[in-house]
């Protein structure tokens, strides 16, 4: 009997073992799936003639998109033709949902607007009211930077995944010089927090094209095919295919962008090992990471390829091809070097020269004795029969 109790209590416990383990696993998955979050918002109905044609769909689609590989997509699916009260108060809703380390993914669609140097997101206005002015903006729409600055807080030892689809004509009425329509202004690297990503439907200051032939913008065509086909890779080379995917379908109109300030690799699912079939995928590209002293430097990209700068701690360039980096920082010298991307993941460690000191005391002294000299020269000069007449120079036309 007693043997029989024993077999018994064993074949309990392992039972129980092995409830307890499913359990967890369970929940271990849970936890994990519930740790991917997105706030999808597409604005098209603006009226007035600046409705767009494509936002709807984009963000419908993508939002579905993300739902399906795993993440919790706030409202169930995307959130359409928001207001101003309602734009923030789904912001804040969102993050509250939101749990410190998790991965964040928000995408928005619609009009934006650069103003005195920052990026505006614009909601759906109200019937009669229009954007005259840089306080317009400010009062009604909604801050890029506050959007980023304010999921960081929410979210500092996460990853924080952005991407605008923005860059449109703006309805803004009798703007002002300091009003940027065409396109957004550059992200501001400095400020952008640590463990996040940034990506622009196009570049800095450029138009980002709102209609294609399978009704999505080029840019959330290219997102959702790299969601299907590669969203487990680093998220700096599935941008970059992206990037490829938009410029060829657009023949060179729309090059996409990227911030990227995440350290290691984060993939929007889980990461796959980066094979040398991968890196061929998105046409030879690597990750290129600078490391700066001062540690709040700016650094800049430059290759052949590209229509100006692109800034940021982290980027994907071409292997094989020279690029320049430019490295800046208040009151230390700015560098610019040229390096070559020779592996999908390489470092670069710059180190700025401070200003010296001394130089602006010397110069200093320069311009005092330079000042004084041309004070001393115009004493001087009132009189005809003065003693400094011999330091006059007279230009005399050449004989004949």
């Amino acid at each position: 009997m007693n043997g029989t109790s024993t077999k018994f209590r064993f074949k309990f416990a392992g039972a129980v073992q092995l409830l307890v383990t499913l359990v967890f696993l369970a929940f271990a998955t849970g936890a994990h799936s519930a740790n991917r979050h997105a706030l999808v918002i597409g604005n098209s109905n603006y009226g007035s003639g600046f409705s767009l044609i494509n936002p709807l769909n984009d963000s419908t689609a993508i939002a579905a998109r993300l739902s399906s590989i795993g993440y919790d997509v706030h409202g169930g699916g995307a959130l359409l033709d928001l207001g101003l009260d309602q734009f923030n108060d789904e912001i804040d809703n969102f993050l509250r949902s939101v749990e410190d380390g998790s991965s964040t993914l928000i995408y928005y669609a619609g009009h934006g607007a650069a103003s005195a140097g920052s990026n505006f997101l614009i909601p759906i206005l109200p019937e009669g009211v229009t954007l005259r002015s840089e306080s317009d903006i400010r009062d009604r729409s909604i801050s890029l930077q506050s959007i980023i600055e304010r999921t960081d807080q929410r979210n500092p030892s996460g990853v924080n995944v952005f991407l605008f689809d923005a860059c449109r004509d703006a309805p803004v009425e009798s703007h002002t010089r300091s009003i940027n329509l065409s396109g957004l202004t550059s992200l501001d690297t400095r400020r952008q927090p640590r463990g996040s990503f940034v990506g622009f439907s196009t570049e800095y200051g450029k138009l980002a094209l709102d209609d294609n032939d399978n009704g999505h913008s080029p840019f959330a065509s290219a997102i959702l095919s790299g969601l299907e086909n590669e969203a487990s890779m680093p998220i700096e080379l599935f941008y970059k295919s992206v990037t490829e995917d938009v410029y060829d379908k657009t023949s060179g109109q729309q090059f996409p962008i990227q911030e990227s300030k995440i350290r290691g690799d984060f993939c929007i699912v889980e990461c796959k090992n980066v094979s040398a079939n991968d890196v061929d995928s998105v046409q030879e590209y690597g990750t290129l990471s600078v490391v700066t002293k001062p540690v709040d430097a700016e650094v800049c990209y430059l290759i052949p390829e590209w229509d100006g700068w692109n800034c940021g701690q982290q980027m994907v360039l071409p292997i094989g091809k020279p690029v320049e980096v430019r490295v800046s920082a208040s009151k230390y010298k700015q560098s610019t070097t040229s390096t070559t991307v020779n592996e999908v993941r390489q470092q670069l460690v710059v180190s700025l020269e401070p200003k010296s000191r001394i130089n602006y005391k010397i110069l200093g002294a320069v311009a005092a004795v330079i000042v004084t000299g041309l004070l001393l020269s115009s004493k001087s000069g009132g009189s005809g029969d003065s003693e400094d007449d011999e330091f006059t120079v007279t230009l005399t036309p050449p004989s004949q």
